[in-house]
């Protein structure tokens, strides 16, 4: 975010300074309320074979109404045009408006958005109490805290059929779109040290909504505001085949999201492949081998890993000396395989980067156990 948005004035061009000093190659520009383009800029500057900027948005609810009595929430839409007639450059309407609602008018775009569903909780204070009444502990800005019309928070522990949460799950009477249709959602935003409890809530929602068939990307995100934010960190370390400012391509880079073909980080640099299959893909077959390999800079510290199958740890170790781990897996059912990598931070990372702790974790890899070529969701534990 920089000074397009309704919510601080940092420089545009301090904000492409920042970005370009971090070594970001693709920002998403989604401000507040508004779509801004920074290409002309980038151009300005001199810095287009240094980084890519995409124009996008960050839908903002703040008024409560009768029919969403806590908001929206918050929700990126990239890329979208630029469009300097429409109100708000054709920022979709949100206020009083379901997400179903908002989902479907992004839906119509010519080419394909990526919608996020964004820090869709403040804490984990409704991971293990939701008990009395919650009204006063609800944020507006956290969707899963309160999903909309329900006015209360989601439960990763029940089925989506079950009330309250089947409010994510209403097919529009009309689009058939559902409050959940999100192609990802945050996983990590800002530093650790923002919300300590945050990153526990959000695995533990998104693996619920992965363990239902909810294919959703997750995602790590720097959501930098003013100068003292460090930006670019979480980051999304997305796979294209082009892996080149030069041959950067738009509409690979978003099939890449949407297919969860990405692993967030805040240092450690992640390969992982279940024998062939790689983070996004689905392997076939009941038994196969999960590799994985962990690089870092030399003030970067990664020491432990830990596997996960359908959200449920089934192995966590030390990496080797060269930053490896290698273990057979067999599957009962279709499941699916995320991993995660945890360091100490030391006195060098955290002078560079205050307030994280050196952690990654991937996106699914599927499994289709059966090999019956789909995928079925393995349900909640």
């Amino acid at each position: 975010h920089s000074a397009p948005s309704m919510d601080n004035g940092f420089a545009t061009q301090d904000r492409v300074r920042t970005f370009v000093a971090e070594q970001g190659e693709v920002m998403v520009a989604a401000e507040h309320e508004t779509v801004f383009d920074y290409n002309p800029l980038l151009k300005q500057m001199g810095v287009t074979d240094r980084m890519i900027a995409i124009a996008g948005t960050e839908t903002t609810g703040q008024v409560p109404t009768a029919r969403m009595p806590h908001t929206a929430g918050h929700a990126n839409f990239f890329p979208l045009p630029n469009q300097q007639t429409l109100f708000r450059r054709g920022v979709p309407a949100n206020e009083g408006r379901r997400l179903r609602e908002i989902l479907y008018e992004i839906q119509q775009h010519k080419t394909p958005v990526v919608s996020q569903l964004n820090h869709a909780r403040a804490s984990d204070q409704f991971l293990d109490d939701m008990s009395g009444d919650v009204k006063e502990r609800i944020d507006n800005g956290a969707y899963l805290d309160h999903m909309g019309p329900a006015a209360y928070p989601y439960n990763p522990r029940q089925p989506l059929t079950s009330h309250p949460n089947h409010h994510l799950v209403e097919p529009d009477p009309i689009t058939g779109v559902r409050d959940i249709d999100f192609d990802a959602m945050e996983i990590l935003n800002g530093p650790h040290s923002y919300s300590p409890t945050r990153r526990r809530a959000l695995l533990a929602d998104w693996l619920s909504l992965l363990n239902q068939g909810i294919r959703i990307s997750g995602t790590a995100n720097s959501d930098s505001h003013n100068r003292s934010q460090q930006v670019a960190l979480p980051r999304n370390m997305v796979a294209l085949a082009a892996d080149t400012i030069d041959g950067f391509d738009e509409a690979a880079f978003v099939r890449s999201i949407k297919q969860g073909k990405l692993y967030g980080t805040t240092g450690p640099l992640l390969t992982l492949a279940l024998n062939e299959a790689q983070i996004g893909d689905t392997f076939k077959g009941s038994k196969g081998t999960l590799t994985g390999k962990v690089q870092t800079a030399s003030w970067v510290s990664a020491q432990r890993y830990r596997v996960l199958i359908n959200g449920i740890t089934a192995e966590e170790g030390e990496l080797t000396e060269q930053g490896e781990f290698s273990l057979p897996l067999s599957f009962a059912k279709d499941s699916h395989v995320i991993v995660e990598i945890e360091g100490e931070p030391g006195a060098d990372y955290l002078t560079l980067y205050p307030g994280q702790l050196p952690y990654a974790f991937s996106n699914p890899i599927y499994v289709d156990a059966d090999g019956n070529g789909q995928w079925q969701a393995p349900g909640l534990p």
